[in-house]
Order: structure tokens, then C-alpha cells, then sequence
């Protein structure tokens, strides 16, 4: 091989090269995936109930083609961010957003700021995802007249509250993460 040939780390941005978004753009880039939830339920429901035996699994179609189509369309549409790390660093990810939210003071670590960031990013990015599937199940309910949809717009109804504390964290961290000097 040439000495002009790169290896693979070094065609690979590094985490400290792609910054944090702002709420804003998080907010904005997942704005499309919510907006195909909340309309693609009542669609997916009403060509589904076309057919006179709807059954379990047409059920479950809709529901899979719905999150399968919103989350298509946010892997399309999200804001560039670093990459979160392995799932046991969560743990330290979310004490640093918890501690920065509370005493606005960033983890003095880039690496742990910016993984911290990107969870941040991903629990901030649900608030528009989960309202428009809760809209989207809602009127899934009404066009179809069958209460189950209105039972898992509760129960997301329920799983989105149980999660405002963190977002509200993740939120607040995102604003010092952009506000405070030198750290992006």
C-alpha cells in the first residue's frame, strides 16, 4: 500500500468535530417525522379497515408501518450530532445532564460533553415525535371508531409525562451547553 492510502479512522469525523445542535434545530429536524406519525396512523388505519376482516395482525401492521415510516423519516431528517456511546455509559451520560442542569456546570471532559449532548439531543427530539403519535392515535380512534387506539394514545399519553423530568433536564443542558464559552 501507498503511503498515500488512509486508514479508516481517518476518513472518520472524530466526535469532537461535529457539534452539539441546539434545541432549536433538534426540535425543527424532528418536526417532519412527527408530522408523518400524526397523519399516517389515521391513513395506514383507514386503508387498512377497507378490508372487512381486520384482525390482530392488520393491528399490528399499522402500528409497525407507522413507527417504521416516522423513524425512516427522522433518520432522514435529524440534525447532525455526535454519536452516542455504548449503553452502559448512559449511566454517566445522564448524571452529567442531571448535574449540568442543576448547577450549570459542564463536564470539564469534551468527549463526555459531547456524548452527553448527543443523548440530550435524542431525549429532546422525542417531545415532537411523541406528541404527534399521540395526535396521530387520537384521530386513529376517531376515524375508526374502535377505542384500542385511544388505549395506546393513552399509554403514550402516560410514557411521555413519566419522561418530562428528563427532558426537562436534557433541555436545560442543551441551553448551557450553547450559551457557555468555549464549548462547542
Amino acid at each position: 500500500m501507498g503511503k498515500h492510502v488512509r486508514g479508516r479512522e481517518a476518513l472518520a469525523p472524530s466526535e469532537q468535530s461535529i457539534p452539539v445542535p441546539t434545541v432549536g434545530q433538534v426540535l425543527v429536524r424532528a418536526l417532519p417525522a412527527a408530522v408523518v406519525l400524526g397523519a399516517c396512523f389515521p391513513l395506514l388505519a383507514w386503508w387498512w379497515s377497507l378490508n372487512e376482516d381486520s384482525s390482530f395482525w392488520a393491528f399490528m401492521a399499522v402500528l409497525g408501518g407507522g413507527f417504521l415510516l416516522g423513524w425512516g423519516i427522522l433518520r432522514i431528517t435529524q440534525a447532525p450530532r455526535p454519536r452516542l456511546g455504548k449503553k452502559s455509559e448512559r449511566k454517566s451520560q445522564q448524571y452529567a445532564i442531571a448535574s449540568t442542569a442543576e448547577n450549570g456546570v459542564l463536564p470539564t471532559d469534551s468527549s463526555q460533553r459531547a456524548a452527553a449532548g448527543a443523548l440530550a439531543c435524542e431525549l429532546v427530539g422525542w417531545i415532537p415525535l411523541g406528541a404527534g403519535a399521540v395526535v396521530g392515535f387520537v384521530l386513529t380512534a376517531f376515524l375508526t371508531g374502535d377505542p384500542t387506539w385511544g388505549v395506546v394514545a393513552a399509554g403514550l399519553t402516560i410514557n411521555s409525562l413519566l419522561h418530562v423530568r428528563q427532558t426537562r433536564r436534557s433541555w436545560r443542558y442543551l441551553k448551557v451547553i450553547h450559551t457557555a464559552p468555549g464549548t462547542i
